[in-house]
């Protein structure tokens, strides 16, 4: 019986390796199909390849998460107005569901203000009233609940850098965080292959911004 028992313990630690190596390999391919993508057919074939593990992994929160960012991203290859708002409002779908799964989750916080920040963006004069502050307390509430969240520092040093250049400010501080924060890219690994590492090459392009200035 002792044998039996020994041999049923193994199959189930083998049978849960292999299931566990399926999900990370899935993602890792769908990953890095988004982060190789530079148009609006590779972002949405990624956040189709999401959604489905999404399905099969109910538990889950990284697929939405990532298919929440495929959308965003998505939203960068266009500038018409109503298309970046439905692209922004199925990012929010896919947000909304992976923070029932995970709340409090920083890098969550930090996505829902970077969906702000974009609708910023389709029109400033009209939307930064409504939706900058909003920006700026979800990527403060994420750096808060994590201080070594390069993502969150760097979106929120961008958005502060935006709202300085607007008023005609001095942008010093904001440009200080953006350094921080891409000094931090260069030390951090994620803890894991699927965990979220986005963000250098924008980190890199608001430092040389902030050398113009």
């Amino acid at each position: 019986m002792k044998n039996v028992m020994n041999c049923l313990l193994i199959v189930c630690l083998t049978s849960s390796f292999v299931y566990g190596n399926k999900y990370e390999s899935a993602m890792f391919a769908a990953i890095e199909k988004l982060y190789d993508s530079n148009d609006i057919q590779g972002y949405l074939d990624a956040v189709s390849a999401f959604e489905r593990i999404g399905e099969a992994e109910k538990d889950k929160w990284l697929p939405f998460y990532y298919a929440g960012l495929g959308y965003i991203w998505a939203s960068h290859t266009t500038q018409e107005g109503p298309t970046v708002d439905e692209y922004l409002g199925k990012a929010q779908e896919f947000i909304d569901r992976a923070s029932k799964l995970s709340p409090n989750n920083d890098e969550l916080i930090t996505l829902q203000g970077y969906i702000y920040m974009m609708k910023v963006v389709v029109d400033p004069p009209n939307r930064g009233p409504q939706f900058s502050g909003r920006a700026m307390q979800e990527f403060g509430k994420a750096v808060g609940m994590n201080e070594n969240n390069p993502r969150a520092l760097l979106l929120l040093g961008r958005m502060q850098m935006g709202t300085d250049q607007f008023f005609g400010n001095d942008v010093s501080q904001s440009c200080g965080m953006i350094m921080k924060a891409s000094q931090m890219f260069d030390v951090q690994a994620p803890k894991t292959k699927i965990d979220p590492s986005w963000g250098k090459e924008m980190a890199d392009m608001f430092v040389s911004e902030c050398k113009a200035n």
